[in-house]
């Protein structure tokens, strides 16, 4: 059994706790046909969000604000604007912006003492399901708020000081998938109406379960899974959560799976077990033909696919 390390039980527990270094919205696989990548590195001595193509190549950075930490990058539904987290100074709270396609057009959505992060799409592009607090010092938990910054509703209560996370809109707009650790212990898998009525839990084991991302027909959705076999794998569940298969993997550490727009591919991060370069990766949906996409040695992290309508 391969040992877990350290990091890698840092990098899910992330995906709760809501650190900017690993944490990444989960979301829908918009329909669409393939378009660029958009990540998260940190080879400028900050946070930047660039985007590359499928294969790796023309990687370009969109955000180029020294001194500013520019992270989980989220294209719209119709593959225009890229919605991210930006945190301007190392005191400062996140807020969500939106942006064009090729970084202009910066637009702030939020300005609170509280940090939001995590903004993930709905399919009609009107909307931004994101997770944040009521208040200083509150737990996080899963609002909304349209594309324009106005309309702010909080979608989930309860659960006492537990933290709710990754939230993403189902590709036909009716569900909202997120994650969270309310029922005690690891975090796991949920869904909700895009009302945020009837929540009803799709995952119950002793691992963590993070980063649930729809795929684009809404029918499976991948997921983060650790540490069962002593790493953190990707796997393919069904909508409802039944069905768990593991995918292969790039044989090392792999989290934060994001789907292609046409359903063929998964993109995620990875690193080799024990430690090593923390890359962006893809692979065929049913686990085959891993592909490392960056070799930077900063960290790559929080791909998304764009989709091309």
């Amino acid at each position: 059994m391969r040992r877990a390390t350290a990091t890698v039980v840092t990098l899910a527990a992330a995906a709760l706790a809501l650190v900017p270094v690993g944490g990444n919205a989960a979301r829908a696989a918009f329909p669409g046909a393939n378009g660029l990548i958009a990540f998260r590195t940190d080879r400028n001595g900050d946070a930047e969000i660039y985007s590359m193509n499928a294969g790796g190549g023309a990687q370009t950075n969109l955000t180029t604000q020294p001194g500013d930490e520019d992270l989980q990058p989220a294209w719209s539904p119709d593959g225009t604007r890229i919605a991210y987290v930006r945190k301007a100074t190392p005191t400062a709270a996140p807020d969500l912006f939106v942006m064009d396609d090729d970084g202009t057009g910066r637009t702030r959505l939020t300005r609170t003492p509280t940090a939001e992060r995590e903004p993930a799409w709905s399919p009609d592009g009107t909307m931004i399901v994101f997770v944040g607090r009521a208040g200083t010092g509150e737990p996080f938990r899963i609002f909304r708020v349209n594309a324009d910054g106005t309309g702010l509703v909080q979608l989930t209560w309860g659960g006492g000081d537990r933290a709710d996370a990754s939230p993403a809109w189902s590709p036909d707009g009716a569900k909202i998938l997120f994650t969270s650790n309310r029922a005690g212990g690891f975090p796991e898998v949920y869904v909700m109406n895009e009302d945020g009525s009837g929540r009803r839990r799709l995952t119950a084991n002793a691992e963590i379960d993070a980063n649930p991302a729809w795929s684009p027909d809404g029918t499976r959705f991948a997921v983060e899974r650790c540490c069962a076999n002593g790493t953190s794998d990707i796997w393919v569940l069904n909508a409802e959560g039944s069905g768990g298969v593991p995918l292969a993997g790039a044989g090392g550490e792999e989290f934060q799976p994001a789907w292609s727009p046409d359903g063929t591919m998964i993109a995620y991060t990875a690193f080799p077990v024990g430690g090593g370069n923390v890359d962006v990766y893809v692979m065929n949906a049913d686990g085959s033909g891993q592909t490392r996409l960056t070799t930077d040695p900063a960290l790559d992290l929080s791909p998304d696919w764009q989709p091309v309508p």
